[in-house]
C-alpha cells in the first residue's frame, strides 16, 4: 500500500514533518471467522424445558465419567435433534461476494518548536478517509416500498434469515486537532500541557464480534440504513495538564510527585424509542431487534446529542530505594485515583 512521509528541519527550532498513506487491516478476524462458524447447518442448537433430568436417557458421555447422567452427558432427544438437522440457530451469517477488505486514507501534518526559555509546543493535525467500511446487513429483507403509521419503513423477510458482511458505500470519517505545551523548570518541575480536538464519523460503530449485535447495537431510524454521523467513540474536546516534581530526599534515590487532570466534553448519545416500541412498534418484529432501546425518533438524529463534561485529577507518588547491587534501583508507588474526590467531602 503506498504511503509516504517526510521530515523536514525548517530552522533549528522548528521541525515540520507529515505524511500520506493508505492502511488497511486492525478489523477483528472474528467477523470473517462467523461466515464459517455461524452456517446453520454445522452448528445447531437444541433445548427442552419442563423435564426431570435424571428421568432422560443420556449418551455421548465420556469413557471416564463416573456416571452418564446430568453433567457428563447429552439428552439423548436432544442429540438425535442435532444430529438430524432439526436443531435451530440465529441467522445464517455469509460474505458478500463482492466484499473488499476496508482501508484508510490517512493524512498528517505536525510540527515542534523549541523556543524560548526550553519551552517545547507540538502541534499536529490528522485526516482519514475510509474506504469499503465493514457493515452488516440483513441478507434477507426486501422493502416494500411502504411506510407504516409512525412512518417507518416497512420490510419483508422474504427468503431464509441471514445477516450479510458487506462493505458501506460510506467510509467513516475524522479530522482531528492537538496541541500540547512542554516545560523543565530548574526548580524540579516539569509540566506538560494539552488539547485535542476529534471530530469522528461512522456509519455502524461495530462493537462486537457477532452478526447480530453488531447490527442491533448502534441507534438508527431505518436499520438497513447507510448514514453517516458522529462515532460512539468520539470525544470533541479534552483538555489535559501533568505536573511533575522531582527531588532528591534520599540520597541519590528520587522521590516523585505526579498530578495528571484532564476535563473532557460528553460522549454522544441518540434520543429513541422504548424497546418494545421500536422492535413491535415500529418494526412489527420484521426485523427482530431485540427489545433494545436503539430506534431513534427522528431520521438523521444518531448521536446528535452530548452529555456532560467530565472531569478528574489523579496524583501518584513514588519513591526510588536501593536494589540488590550498587547498579539496581527498587520503586514504590502510591496512585491516588480522582484526588479531587478525595478532597471534596461534600
Amino acid at each position: 500500500m503506498p504511503r509516504f512521509g517526510f521530515t523536514w528541519d525548517a530552522t533549528d527550532a522548528i521541525t515540520v514533518r507529515g505524511g500520506i498513506g493508505l492502511f488497511s487491516g486492525g478489523n477483528p478476524n472474528v467477523w470473517y471467522s462467523n461466515v464459517y462458524s455461524n452456517t446453520n447447518t454445522t452448528a445447531v442448537q437444541t433445548q427442552i424445558r419442563g423435564v426431570d433430568l435424571f428421568a432422560q436417557e443420556w449418551v455421548n458421555c465420556e469413557s471416564t465419567a463416573p456416571t452418564c447422567g446430568p453433567g457428563w452427558g447429552v439428552p439423548s432427544q436432544q442429540a438425535e435433534q442435532v444430529a438430524a438437522g432439526d436443531g435451530s440457530n440465529f441467522e445464517i451469517v455469509y460474505l458478500d461476494p463482492d466484499f473488499e477488505a476496508p482501508t484508510e486514507w490517512t493524512y498528517s501534518l505536525g510540527m515542534t518548536w523549541e523556543f524560548g526559555n526550553g519551552y517545547v509546543l507540538t502541534a499536529d493535525a490528522l485526516i482519514t478517509r475510509g474506504d469499503d467500511t465493514a457493515i452488516y446487513k440483513h441478507g434477507d429483507l426486501d422493502f416494500t416500498g411502504e411506510y407504516n403509521d409512525m412512518g417507518y419503513p416497512v420490510y419483508d423477510s422474504a427468503r431464509l434469515p441471514t445477516f450479510v458482511l458487506t462493505n458501506s458505500s460510506k467510509g467513516n470519517e475524522s479530522e482531528s486537532l492537538s496541541f500540547s505545551l512542554f516545560k523543565t523548570f530548574e526548580s524540579g518541575w516539569d509540566m506538560r500541557l494539552g488539547y485535542a480536538w476529534t471530530d469522528a464519523k461512522d456509519v455502524n460503530p461495530m462493537t462486537s464480534s457477532v452478526a447480530f449485535s453488531n447490527y442491533v447495537n448502534r441507534a438508527f431510524y431505518d436499520p438497513e440504513e447507510e448514514v453517516l454521523s458522529t462515532s460512539n467513540y468520539n470525544i470533541e474536546h479534552r483538555f489535559t495538564g501533568v505536573f511533575n516534581y522531582t527531588a532528591n530526599w534520599f540520597g541519590e534515590y528520587r522521590t516523585r510527585f505526579s498530578i495528571y487532570g484532564q476535563a473532557s466534553s460528553g460522549v454522544p448519545y441518540s434520543t429513541v424509542l422504548g424497546g418494545a416500541d421500536g422492535t413491535i412498534g415500529a418494526y412489527g418484529f420484521t426485523p427482530y431487534l431485540d427489545f433494545i432501546e436503539h430506534v431513534l425518533e427522528e431520521p438523521g438524529t444518531r448521536n446528535d446529542n452530548n452529555g456532560s463534561w467530565w472531569r478528574k485529577v489523579d496524583m501518584r507518588i513514588s519513591q526510588e530505594f536501593p536494589g540488590f547491587s550498587d547498579s539496581h534501583r527498587g520503586s514504590a508507588y502510591v496512585v491516588i485515583d480522582n484526588l479531587t474526590n478525595l478532597i471534596n467531602y461534600d
